[in-house]
């Protein structure tokens, strides 16, 4: 249905259909996450593609992409968002007025530079009766229509329980369960089916990421590295946000986003002396260095993992070379002009 509407929203014309592809991406990033937008647009966006016999090499690069650029509009955009504002109890509009032009910035010039990186593919037109009726895409109405309502009501959920500071944990189990329920309700659950649909190894591979961080924490690694932020930051909130960005990037696409930036609080924990502008500078630049450095390789982010078991599973592949050859093109000018909207943002 999503799919099925982007197309119609697009005329008939390739380049507005890949604008609306990014603008769907955004909105699933911003309330349901980046993982979200991993495992939902890129099927969706898959089979419309080819179903339109357009190239989908661009369309499939602009929802793993999407997925981490707005990856930190709000709090519940990442779930390393939410790791990092528990630990150091920030609220929604705190994070907003860091994080929210940074955001606006970087999302604008990844379209900007796909639309000119990909120019030759996005050209055309395509046939708008490839895409079927709007009815035949929908094939439970009552549960569409239920599924609508939850989401709705999930979204507003996440932005209420960040304003009082809760765990939005409480919010995503809730989400689930409501709509597993409908499911049940209208029997459209196999369970067969539904556990051969999760990536099991995935579980494994977080459990192993957070040994990773403890054993970093117990030899003592996280003291060296605040001592070493300390001395470079010093009292100068710019030089704080640009390092903290860089080694959050860098740091991501070594060991993966998740344990950095857990590695990173626990580094920030332990500074001694720094000042609050500069402890505020590398809380941002933990985030968005993390949140947005994953698009540089395909080892960066849970999503970026999961977008490439979808186009696996579907015939697919996309080399760790080729997805660096993109990545490398477009990702540190995002960086580096969103650190310095971060920075800007402190001045205010």
């Amino acid at each position: 249905m999503a799919g099925g509407a982007c197309g119609r929203a697009g005329n008939r014309s390739t380049r507005r259909l890949y604008l609306n592809v990014f603008l769907l991406g955004v909105l699933i990033s911003a309330f349901l996450s980046n993982d979200a937008t991993a495992l939902l647009l890129t099927p969706i966006v898959y089979s419309l593609v080819t179903r339109l016999r357009i190239s989908a090499l661009p369309f499939m690069f602009a929802c793993t992409f999407i997925a981490d650029t707005a990856s930190f509009l709000l709090p519940v955009s990442n779930p390393l968002n939410i790791i990092v504002l528990s630990h150091f109890r920030l609220g929604l509009l705190q994070f907003c007025r860091l994080l929210l032009l940074p955001s606006v910035l970087v999302i604008s010039l990844n379209i900007g530079a796909f639309f000119l990186l990909f120019r030759r593919q996005i050209a055309g037109t395509f046939e708008i009766k490839r895409l079927g009726t709007p009815e035949n895409a929908i094939r439970h109405p009552r549960y569409f229509r239920y599924v609508l309502v939850v989401l709705l009501l999930v979204a507003g959920a996440y932005v209420v329980v960040s304003l009082v500071q809760q765990p939005l944990s409480l919010v995503a189990i809730g989400g689930a369960a409501l709509l597993l329920l409908g499911a049940l309700r209208w029997k459209l659950v196999e369970w067969k089916a539904l556990g051969k649909e999760v990536s099991w190894s995935i579980f494994g591979f977080i459990a192993g990421m957070f040994i990773v961080v403890q054993g970093v924490e117990n030899i003592g690694l996280t003291q060296r590295f605040a001592q070493v932020l300390t001395s470079v930051a010093g009292t100068n909130t710019l030089t704080a946000t640009l390092v903290g960005t860089a080694g959050a990037a860098i740091g991501s696409n070594l060991i993966n986003n998740l344990p950095m930036a857990l590695v990173l609080v626990s580094t920030i924990g332990a500074l001694s002396g720094a000042s609050p502008g500069v402890q505020l500078a590398l809380i941002g630049a933990t985030m968005f260095g993390c949140d947005l450095g994953p698009n540089l390789t395909t080892v960066g982010s849970l999503a970026t993992i999961l977008w490439l078991l979808l186009l696996r599973r579907r015939g697919m592949e996309v080399s760790s070379l080729d997805y660096f050859k993109v990545g490398i093109l477009i990702t540190p000018v995002m960086l580096l002009v969103g650190a310095l909207a971060i920075w800007v943002m402190l001045q205010v």
